[in-house]
């Protein structure tokens, strides 16, 4: 009771981003559940405190307490998978920040054998993604690409067409700052395909995530290939909402800004270098309004 109560506490001002106070929540939530030899509460008290931590800079501590979390939840088979996971994944994002890749790389592998293992679905999402970003954040596209290929498998494996999609689209991103236009449209397209084949519901979910980002690689592949998008249409409603941009950035009009940006990416047949060349002039000249 006391214990959940200060976990939750910790949660609250996590998302306030008051570290120092979440931490001070968290671990009284640690001592708590040790006096009380609840290791399953202990545990997720630690990931709390770990990311706690990390936000206030302090990456040796949170490391430390990562790793007791995932001791801890390896001792507390209820739910222990993946409270793992989710330590694993702030001991990566610690690696990093120590500028440790290699092992930040090393953890997310072994958190995946370990999901895996385990057969913990959720969990194996996020020790991918957490693979997926490591590799990212290391210069590793190659790496990032292998893991989000392998992703992609195993949801399609299990019928998850939502993050099948997901990964399609990291792959398709990655092969388009590769220079393999060609290959990111492939992917691109097949994750379209993915969508188009979801419950009308479930699509709906998707369409302010990955569609309108899969719809911009495919029509900034068709560009590098000296294509015209494959909506001529949709390429003009990009055009006109990114004259509509310009207009609210240069009068300061938020509202009017948030409206085009949605229109923008709701016709799916916009490239980053539209941005560039419409927003830059506007944002160079004066700086606040960026």
């Amino acid at each position: 009771g006391q214990a959940r109560a200060l976990s939750k506490l910790g949660s609250a001002r996590l998302r306030l981003r008051r570290f120092a106070e979440a931490a001070m929540a968290y671990a009284e939530a640690v001592d708590l559940c040790l006096l009380l030899g609840d290791n399953a509460g202990q545990a997720d008290a630690q990931v709390g405190l770990a990311t706690a931590e990390h936000g206030q800079g302090n990456h040796v501590a949170a490391l430390a307490a990562a790793q007791a979390a995932v001791v801890l939840s390896s001792e507390a088979p209820a739910g222990g998978a993946g409270t793992a996971s989710a330590a694993c994944d702030v001991a990566a994002e610690v690696c990093i920040a120590l500028g440790r890749p290699e092992e930040a790389a090393r953890l997310a592998k072994e958190c995946l054998v370990t999901q895996r293992r385990a057969r913990n679905a959720d969990g194996m999402a996020v020790a991918e993604q957490t693979l997926i970003r490591v590799c990212l954040r290391g210069g590793d596209a190659v790496g990032a690409l292998r893991a989000a290929k392998k992703a992609c498998s195993r949801m399609c494996e299990v019928g998850d067409g939502l993050g099948q999609a997901s990964m399609l689209r990291v792959a398709a991103e990655l092969h388009l700052r590769a220079g393999r236009a060609e290959l990111a449209g492939q992917a691109a397209e097949e994750a379209l395909a993915v969508l188009r084949a979801q419950a009308p519901q479930k699509a709906g979910d998707n369409e302010l995530g990955d569609r309108p980002e899969l719809n911009r690689i495919v029509a900034e592949a068709s560009i590098a290939h000296g294509e015209r998008p494959p909506s001529v249409a949709s390429r003009a409603a990009a055009l006109a909402a990114l004259a509509r941009l310009r207009e609210a950035l240069e009068a300061r009009a938020d509202g009017a800004f948030l409206s085009a940006q949605r229109s923008f990416l709701a016709s799916g047949a916009g490239t980053q270098q539209d941005l560039d060349l419409v927003l830059g002039p506007p944002t160079q000249n004066d700086p606040m309004a960026a």
